[in-house]
């Protein structure tokens, strides 16, 4: 964590008296919104992601099955547009870094970062024979979302390069296809595994969160729930500031911009995957909306029942990170050298958002929130 988060986390203790849990002073209306801020945001955010992400990953491994069985520019298209949608649900899910997605190590399974070319590049040469069922035994860095970038689009995008490579008639092409269809199937196994970790027929980590202080094995508390969940909401922004946006701007290098820092620059898709990351933390702060329409009771709720002036500094602080994103022109791998300050917007609204909410709304809602480590995703 940075010098001025630490600085920033230890003024919200003060202003809370680094309390662990106030419920012996709450108003029963407090007590009862952060309860069905639980199940909210578990019914409608987590589990409809983890289901969404399930399902995009089956269809990336279809795709990837139908593509080495007909090599063409349509098909390469239609598994490139199902890489995307497994890339935004794997965003989503990887937002907020709570429960099974943390304690399963499921992201560096996924979304191994940054990719190691030369450990892909071991895999696509070796002369070893790699059938679809030998690449569940290779390690993480030679598997996930970054390898299936890389086949699929190569350095330039271009497809005539990528098709060459798949050419089915090469044993080099023949490989090249066993290792996508293998990282794809990897893929659904691991989606499948992290989904089962919240259903009820699995680990039932949804009735972990939601009986939180009433039997959960996790939380002996609410506030004890509502403070994880709060603590794996910052780190999701901490990492779009500080990896996703200062990244590729270099500011760990002295400020030289590092254009494939950008996630996802092979596939063009940064600014795309900045906008999933906005959405998520919406979602996880507003709780989203019921199958039926219904707005989940959020953090926005209970910070408006407390503090209706910080909810909406919250809500334009947002809005101004939203519109800076926009205001990047694709692909952000290009556009961060000839358009530096368009980026350099995009994160110091987003570092702003992010002092809000370790001071500001930590405060109002009595919690301390804890850091991880944003080197990697």
């Amino acid at each position: 964590m940075n010098n001025y988060l630490l600085g920033t986390v230890a003024l919200s203790c003060l202003l809370i008296s680094c309390d662990e849990d106030k419920s012996d002073v709450e108003p029963q209306e407090w007590i009862e919104a952060r309860a069905q801020l639980l199940k909210d945001v578990t019914n409608n955010v987590f589990l409809p992601q983890h289901q969404e992400l399930v399902s995009s990953t089956e269809q990336l491994s279809r795709k990837a099955q139908s593509f080495c069985a007909d090599v063409s520019a349509s098909k390469l298209e239609e598994v490139r547009t199902a890489w995307y949608a497994a890339a935004a649900a794997e965003e989503r899910v990887e937002y907020c870094q709570l429960g099974p997605v943390k304690d399963l190590r499921t992201i560096p399974a996924i979304d191994f970062r940054p990719p190691r070319e030369v450990k892909i590049e071991e895999v696509l040469s070796g002369t070893d024979p790699l059938s679809i069922a030998d690449v569940a035994k290779l390690g993480a860095s030679q598997k996930g979302l970054p390898v299936l970038e890389y086949l699929l689009f190569g350095v330039d995008g271009k497809a005539e390069y990528v098709l060459q490579t798949f050419t089915a008639t090469s044993a080099s092409g023949l490989r090249h296809c066993n290792y996508l269809q293998g990282v794809a199937l990897g893929l659904v196994s691991e989606s499948e595994k992290l989904q089962k970790a919240w259903l009820a027929d699995g680990d039932n980590y949804q009735q972990t969160l939601v009986s939180a202080g009433e039997g959960s094995a996790a939380f002996m508390s609410q506030h004890e729930a509502l403070e994880d969940l709060f603590s794996a909401l910052i780190n999701g922004l901490q990492r779009l500031e500080s990896n996703k946006l200062g990244g590729p701007l270099g500011l760990k290098q002295n400020g030289v911009v590092q254009p494939r820092a950008a996630e996802a620059w092979r596939s063009q898709q940064s600014v795309a995957l900045l906008k999933v990351t906005m959405q998520a933390l919406q979602q996880s702060y507003t709780s989203g909306m019921s199958a039926e329409g219904k707005a989940g009771v959020g953090f926005d709720d209970l910070i408006k029942m407390r503090n209706a002036e910080l909810a909406t500094q919250i809500d334009d602080a947002i809005n101004r990170v939203n519109m800076a994103i926009d205001a990047v022109d694709s692909p952000l791998f290009e556009t961060v050298e000839t358009d530096r300050p368009a980026v350099q917007a995009a994160f110091d609204s987003s570092k702003d958002l992010l002092r809000l909410f370790a001071a500001d709304v930590a405060a109002v809602l009595g919690v301390t929130p804890t850091f991880g480590d944003v080197d990697g995703d």
